[in-house]
């Protein structure tokens, strides 16, 4: 069956490459990195996220906004009038999908490591290429993967902090009954970080398994923990 993303990314390169897929070798070179693009994708991101609630959303939402090859394009698109910044372009469409299907916004964290896969596999399948059309779009996708790498690794470091934190604080009253969530806690965390800006309240939420799993408010939860303890 055919992947759609892969054929919007295979039409990418005809568009952009041309010298480099022309006549018999180039048709057999675009053959090999397609199928090298299908494996990868099927390995990397169908078997890990295939059968996750969101992730039929987020395919439509790829293949409907041609979010991969916009990206692509923005990236190598050399007028100053109409580019803009690798984050920028990313972030569109990451808060487009959520405003889309906001059901999905707890898999904020997952969506933006699945958009990091696809570049990923696009600059493997195209590395070994010596033309240079495709060094310019190997280039790009490479750049890309690399920013969301960063952004993905600072946001699960300040959540790390955070957890470490709520750890030293909930530590102090294991003699308690209520077990906290963390992983719920953390997911709640990455959904939201990247949609408020520094100066607006991030509400906290926290889970508590006393509470048959229902969303508490965490400083009441703490507080009433205070009390119960005197």
């Amino acid at each position: 069956m055919e992947n759609p993303v892969v054929s919007k990314i295979i039409e990418l390169l005809e568009e952009r490459c041309k010298d480099a897929f022309s006549g018999l070798k180039g048709k057999i070179r675009l053959c090999c990195i397609k199928r090298k693009l299908k494996k990868e994708i099927s390995n990397e991101i169908l078997l890990m996220y295939g059968n996750e609630t969101f992730y039929n959303d987020w395919d439509h939402f790829l293949v409907e906004h041609d979010v991969i090859c916009n990206i692509i394009h923005n990236c190598c698109d050399e007028s100053v009038f109409n580019y803009k910044s690798k984050s920028q372009t990313i972030n569109y469409y990451m808060h487009l999908f959520v405003e889309n299907y906001p059901q999905h916004s707890s898999h904020y964290y997952e969506i933006s490591v699945i958009l990091q896969r696809y570049f990923e596999a696009i600059y493997r399948a195209l590395n070994k290429s010596d033309n240079a059309e495709t060094r310019v779009v190997c280039n790009a996708v490479k750049e890309l993967a690399q920013g969301l790498s960063y952004e993905l690794r600072d946001i699960k470091s300040k959540l790390e902090q955070i957890d470490g934190k709520v750890d030293t604080l909930v530590g102090r009253q294991n003699h308690t009954s209520t077990r906290f969530l963390f992983d719920e806690y953390r997911k709640y965390l990455l959904c939201l970080y990247p949609q408020y800006s520094a100066d607006e309240y991030l509400e906290r939420k926290i889970y508590s398994k006393d509470e048959q799993d229902v969303q508490l408010n965490a400083l009441d939860v703490l507080l009433r923990e205070k009390v119960s303890s005197f």
